[in-house]
């Protein structure tokens, strides 16, 4: 996809919390409005001006080929980058791994998002507004190590807690109807009784 004609679809906002005398004069921000198979990026100077835009696949290349864009614009000061803890989780995971500074965005809110129509390249660069202006700041959770593995136990686990109530519920509604040999073959009592007979 080629880049979008450098035109801001939204207001001029803030621009960097970043002194001038304290950043490179070609440094960037960039932002991202994340989806399950593509992710689109926005890409400002530090000043705020709008330098491109353009969409990349959410795949390992996708995010090699983003981040080789936005550096080829400029030396990168951060990413904003929305939904860190789902469809922005991998990319998100990506940049940090490489030490590059990322916050996380919070989604338009839905109320204005109904009134303008959902606008993936808005989205974007107000990602990156967000995140120069310092309205971003919230660092995403790092879902590796010791406290990512124990989530994920917690989350199997619940889901088959979830799973035997259900089987369990099944047995017995099957049973109401059963016929009566078959619903005397099983043993009176608990649930977990009869989860344990079938």
């Amino acid at each position: 996809t080629t880049p979008t004609t450098p035109t801001t679809l939204l207001p001029q906002p803030r621009t960097s919390s970043i002194p001038t005398e304290n950043r490179p004069d070609n440094m960037v921000v960039a932002g991202v409005d994340t989806h399950s198979l593509t992710h689109d990026v926005t890409v400002l100077t530090a000043d705020g001006a709008l330098l491109a835009a353009r969409e990349f696949q959410a795949t390992m290349a996708g995010y090699q080929a983003l981040l080789a864009w936005v550096a080829s614009l400029g030396t990168i000061l951060r990413f904003g980058i929305e939904l860190t803890g789902t469809y922005g989780a991998g990319l998100a995971l990506f940049l940090l791994e490489r030490d590059i500074e990322v916050v996380d965005v919070d989604t338009t809110h839905r109320q204005i998002r109904a009134r303008r129509g959902k606008n993936d390249r808005i989205d974007s660069e107000q990602a990156a507004r967000k995140a120069l202006s310092g309205e971003a700041a919230t660092l995403p959770k790092r879902r590796i190590g010791l406290v990512e593995a124990i989530r994920v136990l917690t989350v199997t686990r619940t889901s088959a807690v979830k799973a035997r109530q259900v089987a369990l519920q099944n047995i017995r509604d099957l049973l109401v109807t059963a016929p009566a040999r078959l619903r005397e073959s099983f043993p009176t009592g608990a649930l977990a009784k009869l989860a344990r007979h079938a």
